[in-house]
């Protein structure tokens, strides 16, 4: 069959659209990693109760509020197995902050706001299901 310029679309076997979740969450690292001074963050799990925190603390910080016991596949499994709140250390974060919650299993901001910073904070997940990412910043 010789070479055609013409576009050929196809739905891809299962086998390889089991990457396009990776490939959506990669889009999105680098989305954050572009809006964030990812250079000065540094792992601090302490800060946040969910055990997954990356901060450059006083500007910004960036949390992971994972399922309590993994993806939410089935929607009758009880309520309880889904994080529902964090708690995070902001201390060092004076003055008027923002946060967005975004969901990476839909690509979507679910929730934004202002709060003023400082001392610990416990914020409940605007959704329940899988994994939640909460990124915090300075105003």
């Amino acid at each position: 069959m010789p070479w055609s310029s013409e576009k050929v679309w196809f739905t891809p076997p299962p086998y390889q659209r089991q990457w396009q979740a990776i490939r959506n969450n990669l889009g999105y690292t680098h989305a954050y990693s572009a809006r964030m001074t990812l250079a000065s963050m540094m792992p601090h799990g302490e800060l946040a109760s969910s055990g997954y925190c990356l901060a450059h603390q006083g500007l910004e910080y960036l949390v992971y509020l994972p399922a309590k016991r993994g993806q939410r596949f089935i929607r009758k499994l009880p309520s309880d197995w889904f994080a529902e709140s964090v708690e995070i250390d902001l201390s060092r974060a004076a003055g008027d902050l923002k946060f967005e919650w975004f969901d990476p299993g839909t690509g979507t901001t679910v929730a934004s706001g202002t709060f003023a910073g400082g001392g610990k904070h416990a914020f409940a997940a605007p959704v329940r299901g899988g994994g939640l990412v909460f990124y915090i910043y300075i105003s």
